[in-house]
Formats: structure tokens, C-alpha cells, sequence
């Protein structure tokens, strides 16, 4: 398979210059951007495509390093049960 990054990184620059962002972006930070802000809102067969991965273990063993659901959930469920103890006394 042949990779294709220069291309990417053209398409990558090109909406990267319309944003706000300051800082410097490299090819590498996004990705794991969107890793993270993908989390586990697309399917693994899905991302496996557009990581470009010949295996969905890969994409699977990457991508894991991104899902936090259950634990964010559990941490909400901390916050919002102190947020309703403070309601409930004052």
C-alpha cells in the first residue's frame, strides 16, 4: 500500500490555515487529535479505513488509548452527585 501523507498533509494545511489555531500543528498531533475527539463515536471498521491500518487489532490497540467513556461517566456521576449535595444544604 502506498502512503499517501504528502498528499494528506497538503489537504491537512489547507483547512488548517482557515482556522484560529496559533500553534504548530504537525501531521502526528492530528491524528491524535482526532483519535481522541473520535473517541467512540466512529466504528472501528471505519476508522481502520481512514487510519489506513491493514489490521483492525492495530486500529483497535491505537484507538483504545482514546476511550475513556466509562470512566468519564463514572467521574460525572461523582460531580454531579456533589453538585447535588451542595444544592440540597445551602
Amino acid at each position: 500500500m502506498k502512503k499517501k501523507t504528502p498528499h494528506n498533509w497538503l489537504f491537512f494545511a489547507k483547512y488548517l490555515l482557515q482556522t484560529q489555531v496559533k500553534k504548530n500543528m504537525s501531521m502526528h498531533i492530528a491524528i491524535h487529535s482526532f483519535g481522541n475527539i473520535s473517541g467512540d463515536k466512529i466504528p472501528i471498521q471505519m476508522l481502520q479505513k481512514l487510519y489506513r491500518h491493514s489490521s483492525v487489532t492495530t486500529t483497535i490497540r491505537y484507538q483504545a488509548n482514546f476511550m475513556h467513556k466509562d470512566a468519564d461517566d463514572a467521574l460525572d456521576k461523582v460531580v454531579n452527585f456533589k453538585q447535588k449535595i451542595k444544592s440540597t444544604i445551602f
